[in-house]
């Protein structure tokens, strides 16, 4: 089957039900008469849908108090889930805009013309919870239209209240919807973000924002489409200090008069009218919510155009949102944190100008005092550096000459003993060299024999001096070939880089090859700012956390500060060598931090001395 062809369109407004599905409207009252569940209306709704419109789909989805509910019926030989492809995405959108959507369905192959119609289901409060779906045999737009309007129409018959009725007061009606609206929500962000939402959606805003009143302000809390904005943002601010004008007012406001049946024009509402200005003359109007008599939100709404209609009248508007405040209030109370209500009941036990003086005056001279207790006494005086851990007994072996790397016999991290292998070289040219040496001192020892018997002195004394430098040069290949093994001086282990990648390379004479740390000699490096090195001293204590275990603190006590200063990333430091358990400090290189204790000092020389220290320091780089 193919694709739907053509365009998603929405049909809103008031419908009524046509004279030609009156035996349907008659069922849908009575169906709505005899059942109290709006889910087991919606069900047996479907199915008369189904047989008087010969639907081969129909379903619906509505959300109950606690979960989900639906049902579908399925008639001929297509089965569900491919019905199912073209009809959730209608019946979602339906959902959403709180209005009917309808889709066209058009198979070439087969010669089937539909229409997907998604209708919402609306409680009696007119919000949409939840949407069916119906596939209807259909040949034009026009009559799919009509189709739409006719189930809008026949839906809004079962939108009754739940449950037996009673005759309720308004502050008893009011409670009850408050409560009722607050219990679907399990935060007072979710519950704003489906006022802002389901405003802009049901009504056609361009946009709708939110303010909570707390503490005689408003503090915007959500706008309609935005995850997330910044309220200090140009546009965040100028909107809030308009519904810090409503607030003042009491009642709505808005910018232009066409808007508000009660606008005054002696009186000119001016943050509404720059709020328009910054918006491009679009029409703005805003809302409180009120709680009993205590105005506890307020909602702003700004109009598409300058030319837009106001899609409901303010009254009526001002009537849909009356519940919500309430709403907002019980929500409020339900999810506010602990510190919140503390600050509340603060406000509460302390309010009125007076009073709030005398509290402020009683908190600022204890606390005067306590700061001054505190600069009185002697407290800690630690300072922070950083360190690592390293080896006093760190060998480089380097190579004994020129040659090819001919093995790698150590890694990283591997224990050496004295006298363990740790690399080779290639003497394969110093061996040939050393063969060719030999044959050469074969033949001046047979020279200088032959010059000896026939007494010729001068041969004699030639062969003898190519024999010593012959000899010499063996000697010398020798003792390089003797060291073309290097070995572990000391019991430890290889830190340093890996030697395996440079397998087969050739080494120049010098080039550092393994590098070894003895057992028993680890030392925690640390380096001290220039600005406090005249306050360490050898025999200080303190504990190092490293980066890999900072919960984890290893005691230390400082053996030796260097005297000569060192340039690291531009800072100018001074190493200090410390003493610390080889076993707790882990790795060779872990990199840390270290907490020197100092001493006692003053509470009121460690408040200047920090700055000082800055102050000096900066003074040091001039």
């Amino acid at each position: 089957m193919s694709a739907p062809a053509g365009n998603t369109e929405r049909r809103t407004g008031e419908p009524t039900v046509p004279a030609a599905d009156g035996d349907l409207a008659v069922r849908f009252r009575r169906i709505a008469a005899e059942t109290r569940s709006h889910a087991e209306r919606c069900r047996r709704a479907v199915e008369a849908i189904a047989e008087a419109y010969r639907a081969p789909y129909v379903a619906f989805n509505v959300q109950a108090a606690d979960r989900a509910l639906g049902h579908e019926v399925v008639a001929g030989s297509i089965p569900a889930t491919t019905w199912k492809s073209f009809a959730d995405s209608v019946q979602v959108e339906a959902l959403a805009a709180n209005a009917a959507v309808i889709d066209r369905l058009e198979d070439r192959e087969s010669g089937l013309r539909a229409a997907v119609c998604g209708i919402p289901i609306r409680n009696w409060q007119d919000e949409a919870i939840g949407s069916l779906v119906a596939i209807v045999a259909c040949d034009d737009s026009k009559l799919a239209a009509l189709t739409a309007d006719r189930l809008l129409a026949l839906m809004t018959l079962l939108a009754v209240p739940e449950g037996p009725t009673k005759v309720e007061t308004p502050a008893e009606s009011a409670a009850l919807s408050a409560e009722g609206i607050a219990s679907r929500y399990d935060s007072l962000d979710r519950m704003s973000m489906a006022i802002v939402n389901g405003l802009k959606n049901k009504y056609g805003f361009a946009e709708v924002q939110l303010g909570i009143v707390r503490g005689g302000r408003v503090r915007v809390t959500t706008i309609s489409g935005r995850a997330k904005f910044h309220r200090g943002a140009p546009g965040v601010v100028r909107i809030q200090q308009a519904l810090d004008e409503t607030l003042d007012a009491g009642r709505p406001l808005a910018s232009n008069a066409d808007l508000d049946e009660g606008f005054e024009a002696r009186r000119r509402y001016a943050l509404h009218e720059r709020w328009s200005l910054e918006t491009g003359g679009c029409p703005v109007l805003s809302v409180p919510l009120l709680d009993g008599e205590r105005v506890v939100a307020i909602v702003g709404m700004r109009l598409e155009s300058p030319d837009s209609p106001m899609p409901i009248s303010l009254a009526e508007l001002r009537q849909k949102l009356a519940p919500l405040g309430g709403a907002l209030a019980l929500a409020d109370r339900l999810f506010r944190p602990w510190w919140r209500s503390a600050l509340d009941d603060f406000a509460r036990r302390f309010g009125g100008a007076e009073r709030r003086q005398r509290v402020g005056a009683i908190i600022a001279v204890a606390a005067a005092i306590a700061l001054l207790v505190w600069g009185a006494t002697e407290h800690p005086y630690v300072v922070a550096v950083e360190a690592r851990v390293d080896n006093r007994a760190r060998e480089v072996h380097a190579a004994p000459f020129a040659a090819l790397l001919a093995e790698v016999l150590v890694r990283p991290g591997d224990r050496v003993e004295p006298g363990t292998p740790l690399y080779r070289l290639d003497t394969r040219p110093l061996e040939l060299r050393r063969d060719q040496l030999r044959a050469g001192i074969e033949l001046a020892s047979i020279r200088r024999a032959a010059a000896l018997m026939s007494q010729d002195s001068g041969a004699a004394g030639e062969a003898h001096a190519e024999l010593l430098a012959l000899s010499a040069e063996a000697a010398t290949i020798d003792e390089r070939i003797d060291a073309s093994i290097g070995r572990a001086r000391r019991a430890g282990f290889v830190v340093g880089e890996d030697l395996l990648p440079r397998h087969g390379e050739e080494i120049a004479i010098g080039d550092p090859l393994v590098e070894t740390a003895a057992d028993g000699q680890t030392v925690l490096k640390l380096e001290i700012p220039e600005t406090m090195v005249h306050e360490v001293t050898v025999g200080a204590s303190g504990s190092f956390a490293s980066a890999a275990r900072p919960g984890e603190r290893i005691p230390f006590r400082i053996e030796r500060v260097e005297r000569a200063a060192k340039v690291v990333e531009g800072r100018t430091i001074y190493v200090a060598d410390a003493a610390v358990d080889a076993d707790s400090a882990g790795r060779l290189g872990n990199s840390g931090t270290a907490r020197i204790e100092l001493g006692q000092r003053t509470g009121a020389w460690l408040l200047w001395h920090a700055p000082l220290r800055y102050l000096r320091h900066q003074v040091n780089q001039l």
